[in-house]
This record gives structure tokens, sequence and C-alpha cells, in this order.
């Protein structure tokens, strides 16, 4: 949570100032977003996993 929380910042302080460009796009968003569904995705089948072995 901790990693996803600093990405956040990153991405939000990128966002902020490409907004001020004149080429500023969708694009930069939609990455940002596949990734954070990537990660979370990830995070739950490690969660996943995780609690089905300790409950063996």
């Amino acid at each position: 949570m901790v990693i996803s929380g600093g990405l956040s910042v990153l991405a939000g302080t990128s966002f902020a100032t490409m907004s001020a460009s004149a080429t500023s796009g969708l694009s930069t968003l939609a990455g940002y977003s596949a990734f954070g569904a990537f990660w979370f995705l990830v995070s739950a089948i490690t969660l996943n996993i995780r609690s089905r072995r300790e409950n063996r």
C-alpha cells in the first residue's frame, strides 16, 4: 500500500505538471490506470494465494 500511495503521489504530480502543456492528453492517464489495474490484480492474486496457504 505504501508503494501504491507513493506511485499515486508521483503520478498526480506528473499529471498536474503536464496539464499545463499544450500537448496534454489522456494517453498518460490511460497508461497510469492500466498499470494501477495490473498492480491491484497482482496484489489480489498474491493475497489470495497467501490466504489459501495459511488456511491449510
